[in-house]
C-alpha cells in the first residue's frame, strides 16, 4: 500500500511547477546565492503550466480535471509575500522589491488586471493538495504568482524537486519553526516550505513566481500611468 501510495504521489508532484529566478538573491542565510537549478530542467511547471502557458479554456478544463472547481475573481490586488510578514524581505529582497511596486506605500488597495483562481477543496481530486491559488495577468494571461499547500501526503515532494532541479538553497527561519528550500533559474523562484500545521503534521507551503511575467505587468502598469499622464497634460494645454 505504501508503494502504491508513494507511486501515485510521484505522478502528481512531477506535475508542480517549480520556480527558479535568474535574480541575485541576497539576504538569505549565508549571502550565497542559490544554486542553480539543474540544467536539464527548461523550466518549472505545475500540472503542465509553466511561464509561457497562456490561461485558455482548455488549461481551465485540465485545471478542473486535476483540482476541482475554483474560485475565479479579476481585478484583484497582488501580495507576493509568503509564510509570515516580513518573509520575503527578510529572505528574498528581489522579490520583496516586487512587491513594494506592485503594492501603495500607504497600503491603500491597488487592484491590477489579473485572474485568479482559488481551488479551495483540491482533496476531492487529489489527496495531496490542500489548498491552490493559481494568479495570472489578464494582459498576457500568462502566470504570476502560484501558492500551493500540500499536506503530510506530499513528504515527498522536496526529495522529488531536489532529483529534478538539483542541490536547493536552504534557509532556515529565524522568525519561527521552519525551513525553506530555495531553486531559481532564469527570471522564476521556486520556495518551498517545510512547517507544521495546527495538528503538528507536516505541511509543504510551495510558492512559484514568474519573474519575468511580473516584471512585464509592472511595467505595462506604468506606460499606463505615463500615457494617462501625457493626456492629462495635453488636456490641460488645449483647455485654454
Amino acid at each position: 500500500m505504501r508503494l502504491k501510495i508513494k507511486s501515485s504521489l510521484m505522478t502528481v508532484i512531477a506535475g508542480l511547477i517549480f520556480l527558479a529566478a535568474g535574480l541575485a538573491v541576497t539576504g538569505c542565510d549565508d549571502k550565497t546565492p542559490p544554486p542553480e537549478a539543474s540544467s536539464t530542467a527548461t523550466g518549472f511547471t505545475f500540472l503542465n503550466m509553466g511561464a509561457d502557458t497562456v490561461l485558455s479554456r482548455s488549461v481551465r478544463d485540465n485545471l478542473g480535471n486535476s483540482l476541482g472547481t475554483a474560485a475565479v475573481s479579476y481585478q484583484t490586488p497582488i501580495d507576493l509575500e509568503i509564510n509570515y510578514p516580513g518573509f520575503i524581505e527578510t529572505y528574498f529582497p528581489p522579490i520583496f522589491k516586487r512587491n513594494r511596486q506592485l503594492n501603495d506605500a500607504a497600503n491603500a488597495r491597488r487592484e491590477h488586471d489579473t485572474i485568479k483562481l482559488m481551488y479551495r477543496y483540491p482533496q476531492e481530486k487529489s489527496r495531496v493538495f490542500k489548498k491552490v491559488t493559481l494568479l495570472f495577468s489578464g494582459q498576457s494571461r500568462k502566470p504570476l504568482f502560484f501558492k500551493i499547500v500540500a499536506g503530510k501526503e506530499g513528504a515527498d515532494i522536496i526529495d522529488t524537486m531536489q532529483k529534478k532541479y538539483g542541490a536547493p538553497k536552504k534557509i532556515k527561519w529565524s522568525h519561527e519553526p521552519g525551513t525553506s528550500y530555495l531553486w531559481r533559474k532564469d527570471n522564476d523562484f521556486l520556495v518551498v516550505s517545510k512547517v507544521r500545521d495546527r495538528f503538528g503534521d507536516p505541511e509543504y507551503r510551495i510558492a512559484i513566481y514568474y519573474g519575468s511575467n511580473i516584471d512585464e505587468l509592472i511595467d505595462a502598469e506604468r506606460r499606463k500611468i505615463q500615457e494617462n499622464e501625457e493626456k492629462r497634460k495635453k488636456a490641460g494645454r488645449t483647455a485654454f
